[in-house]
């Protein structure tokens, strides 16, 4: 074994032999068995050791105090591994087991490679059917017999670590927690780990698969992880699907993130069919008096209760909590499953489906335990034990495939499935061969026929279809489930019983109102507001060719629940708007005009716009109606009244002659303060905002970073994202009112502040310092400018 890998074992000494000029051996075969890029077999002896049976020689990481590595590849090692971790604690503390202690949290795997245990042996021969004995030198890098059965055996050698892994590690995890009346929770195995492993199969052994994104990663990093998750959640059967949400590195952490920041990240991970945040992460705080005190280095958004928007930030768990219940209901609805191959290792790669996915629709991916024991067919759409359904099973671009996958794969077309993809060739695997190839080949002439991806897209066979070549939208025959007009909007579809749940999530950062078509009939749309828990039923939509479509107001990266539950017994309330002769919906637009929504019976319209409207019934009826001109928004210049508190080091009070910034202060007090401050001020508003009608909005413009709002005495909630704007019609008075606005902003400038002065003197204290007395200070405070707005 080269050093190091401790991953071999037998006694025999190979002599490593050399490739003859028309022999290869893929380079991504050692790769994968060893989870190192870079290896190349070195010239010579190579001598192979024997490791124990319940460790591999290799010690623990990143742990700051490492032992020695789990086999995880033994049942037997990995149980004894629980049993000397876990039964302790389930000694000091029993009445907790299954109470208190519900869940173990299998994190990432973050070790090399692991490829040999005991039972390899026997394992291989149970599972591949033939001794790997005579193969062991191509382990080496040797050639057995021909390079095409060399590689050959080393994928079905991959193969069997895959399972090992899968059932032996996690299944054996799961059944140690089920024992205690707990569940497993898994990253199993983890995104971009070097392991070799079946990765939704490694999730079937879970019972809450778990993905992970990053504050500091793109959509394209993140969204391979939340859809192998959210995969094996829909088609294995489990109601959650779970995420290490908003792990971040220093450049990105630091206590530099708010609610606000975070929120579009969120939201697209929701679309990606995550239904349960597990927050990166909460560390310890063991002391009262020192923040923000304990942090795990530079990972992670230090979400823990000594974080300065800790209290304020409950209005942005109160949004994450009406998603996941909304996004926990029923089944995820999708037309697409992408097959990613056999094999191993193996995980989700969206970049890499092919054909791409149509926009507008949704897809899971599925792996070959899934299609040998799970789809079957019913009224043409492949279907599993878990209720989900799917119009078109995506084969990956190979031309090897094994025969029961084949013969499973003809089973479900016979039915009446729809199957897209390119035929195979040959197994990939040395089980059964050559007779395995000669059968594979034959049943697939069959089931392809004359379908060659060119001159011929598709084959009947049965009562189902292979397609191969064709344009993928074609071959579903319905439209996207999902469109819009404009903006970079994201979207994912339940169903539950007979109610269609939309979550519409815009990653813009700004305001925008676009018309959204939606792949329903027959039922009345509702807005549900996750931000607010609000509802209203729309009164203004239009169906057209089997789709309902409806202009939808997004602030920046806004989001809502587009809800189908009631059935229409009449045509629409109304069907199109006109202001001023023209459609104000028809394309994006950042003014918010005003969409109509029922109350009480009645047609309900708020526009911030003025001008002549003209609305259709469904009954093809016209209402015409003239919005006055609205007065001209008051802002609130001028003086304000800030308070401090204690012990913080800005003073207890202070008068700003206008709104800046606190960085940009002169007294250091202020220019570094971190916290929460106080704003006062009184103003005086005219009868024209008053009149019948009307309503009237405070908008406190820029907020750096979260504020709560009182008029005169009476609260009005937390705002913590843009607008920062709210409703104050039943709480302002004619004449005199008094308003105080809590703002809270984050930590770096107090951190930074305080390394000017002698640690005796310094305000905040933290296990990691990030920062240096010339570190740029964070805007913060209410920025403004602060307006009345009449609507």
């Amino acid at each position: 074994a080269k050093s190091g890998m401790d991953h071999l074992l037998t006694s025999n000494t190979f002599q490593k032999l050399p490739l003859a000029d028309d022999e290869s051996i893929d380079p991504m075969s050692f790769v994968n068995l060893t989870g190192q890029r870079d290896w190349q077999v070195p010239p010579g002896n190579w001598t192979i050791l024997r490791l124990g049976h319940t460790s591999t020689g290799v010690m623990t990481d990143p742990s700051t105090t490492p032992g020695l590595e789990c086999n995880k590849l033994s049942s037997v090692a990995v149980r004894h591994h629980l049993e000397n971790m876990f039964d302790r604690v389930m000694a000091d503390s029993p009445a907790s087991v299954g109470t208190t202690f519900k869940q173990i949290l299998l994190d990432s795997w973050e070790r090399d490679c692991e490829n040999w245990t005991d039972d390899m042996p026997a394992e291989f021969k149970n599972r591949r059917g033939y001794d790997l004995t005579p193969w062991l030198p191509s382990l080496a890098g040797m050639i057995v017999g021909s390079a095409e059965l060399t590689q050959r055996f080393l994928w079905d050698y991959r193969c069997t670590l895959a399972d090992l892994v899968a059932e032996n590690h996690y299944g054996e995890v799961r059944k140690f927690a089920h024992e205690h009346k707990m569940r497993l929770i898994s990253e199993a195995v983890g995104i971009e780990m070097p392991t070799v492993a079946d990765q939704l199969l490694c999730k079937k052994y879970t019972d809450i698969p778990m993905g992970e994104f990053w504050v500091n990663r793109n959509h394209d990093e993140c969204i391979d992880d939340l859809k192998e998750a959210a995969s094996a959640a829909h088609l294995y059967g489990k109601k959650l699907a779970a995420a290490e949400s908003f792990t971040a590195t220093a450049e990105n952490a630091a206590w530099k993130n708010d609610p606000y920041s975070l929120k579009a990240l969120g939201d697209e991970a929701f679309c990606a069919g995550i239904n349960q945040f597990v927050f990166h992460r909460y560390a310890h705080q063991p002391w009262n008096d020192r923040k923000p005190g304990m942090s795990m280095g530079p990972w992670g958004i230090n979400f823990e209760r000594t974080n300065t928007w800790w209290n304020q930030g409950a209005a942005w768990i109160e949004y994450i909590s009406r998603c996941q219940v909304l996004l926990q209901r029923g089944r995820f609805a999708a037309d697409l499953c992408y097959f990613y191959g056999e094999g191993a290792p193996n995980c989700v790669r969206n970049k890499l489906l092919q054909p791409a996915l149509p926009k507008g629709y949704d897809y899971d991916v599925c792996n070959a335990d899934i299609i040998l024991n799970l789809m079957s067919v019913k009224a043409g759409l492949i279907t599993t034990p878990s209720g989900m359904s799917y119009r078109t099973l995506v084969l990956p671009p190979s031309d090897r495939m094994t025969l029961p996958v084949l013969q499973n794969l003809a089973k479900l077309v016979e039915a009446g499935a729809t199957v897209y993809g390119p035929k195979p060739e040959c197994s990939p695997s040395l089980t059964g061969y050559p007779g395995a190839d000669s059968e594979l080949t034959k049943l697939a002439n069959d089931l392809w026929g004359s379908c060659d991806g060119k001159t011929v897209t598709e084959h009947a066979y049965g009562k189902g279809k292979i397609f191969w070549g064709e344009n993928l939208e074609k071959v579903l025959g319905v439209p996207p489930d999902f469109t819009s007009a404009k903006g970079d909007l994201l979207f994912i579809h339940r169903q539950d019983a007979n109610m269609e749940i939309y979550f519409v999530s815009s990653q813009e950062n700004q305001p925008i109102t676009t018309e959204c078509s939606f792949r329903v009939t027959g039922k009345i749309p509702e807005l549900w507001h996750p931000d607010t828990g609000k509802s209203e039923t729309v009164a203004l939509y239009r169906t057209e060719n089997g789709r309902t479509i409806l202009p939808i107001h997004f602030d920046p990266a806004g989001s809502v629940f587009v809800v189908f539950r009631k059935d229409a017994r009449s045509a629409p309330l109304i069907t199109s708007v006109q202001l001023n002769g023209k459609n104000p919906f028809a394309d994006s637009t950042k003014e918010i005009v005003g969409i109509p929504e029922v109350a009480d019976g009645k047609v309900r319209f708020t526009t911030w716009k003025s001008g002549a409207y003209e609305y259709t019934k469904g009954a093809g009826t016209t209402v015409k109606g003239t919005v006055p001109e609205l007065p001209a928004p008051l802002e609130l210049a001028g003086s304000w009244q800030l308070t401090f508190p204690p012990k913080l080091g800005a003073p207890l009070t202070a008068t700003f002659d206008h709104l800046i910034s606190w960085s940009d202060c002169t007294n250091e007090g202020i220019k570094y303060f971190s916290g929460t401050a106080n704003y006062e001020k009184s103003f005086s508003l005219s009868e024209q905002f008053l009149k019948k009608g009307r309503r009237v909005f405070l908008d406190l413009g820029s907020v750096k970073n979260l504020a709560e709002v009182s008029l005169n005495g009476k609260p009005l909630g937390i705002l913590w994202k843009e607008p920062f704007r709210v409703e104050i019609t039943r709480a302002v008075n004619r004449g005199k009112n008094q308003l105080k606005v809590k703002v809270t902003n984050l930590w770096p400038n107090r951190l930074i502040g305080d390394q000017k002065l002698p640690e005796a003197q310094r305000i905040t204290w933290a296990s990691v310092s990030l920062y240096k007395a010339d570190s740029p200070l964070l805007p913060s405070g209410l920025l403004g400018p602060v307006k009345v707005i009449s609507a």
